[in-house]
């Protein structure tokens, strides 16, 4: 463990490349991890639209999926904004220790919003808009007179 003062650490050489792999660690998780999510919504939406496109003998199935989904997308964003919390976090940190990546950064043009801010949050709320316009469809319609 490095030596301390107060709240301050001394960090070793190696510690800033054990940092640095940690820091890309956890950025490839993020990333993993919204594509199997991704990947789990595609196949719910494909489930969905086989079910709405036969009759059923059960017609509460569309309302569950549509429910499953909106559930499953809301867990998405918040595990999301965790992660990118964290990720801020330590990506603060090793721009405070490696001069080098800071530097990069701070000179790197930037036009529109972060990719991480719309991997991280634009694509769950698009996603689950998706959702809930299906479940309120599925609702409407179900209550009209036949």
């Amino acid at each position: 463990m490095p030596e301390t003062a107060g709240n301050e650490v001394e960090i070793t050489p190696d510690g800033i490349r054990r940092l640095w792999e940690y820091r890309t660690s956890v950025e490839s998780s993020f990333h993993q991890r919204n594509s199997f999510l991704l990947v789990a919504e595609s196949m719910l939406l494909a489930a969905f639209a086989a079910v709405l496109s036969v009759q059923l003998a059960w017609p509460w199935i569309p309302r569950v999926l549509a429910g499953f989904g909106v559930l499953l997308t809301c867990v998405w964003w918040y595990v999301n904004a965790r992660h990118f919390a964290n990720y801020r976090h330590l990506r603060a940190k090793v721009e405070e220790l490696c001069p080098e990546y800071a530097w990069i950064r701070s000179t790197r043009h930037r036009r529109g919003p972060s990719t991480w801010k719309v991997i991280a949050h634009g694509v769950p709320l698009l996603t689950l808009l998706v959702w809930a316009l299906f479940l309120v469809n599925i609702l409407l319609s179900s209550q009209q007179p036949k």
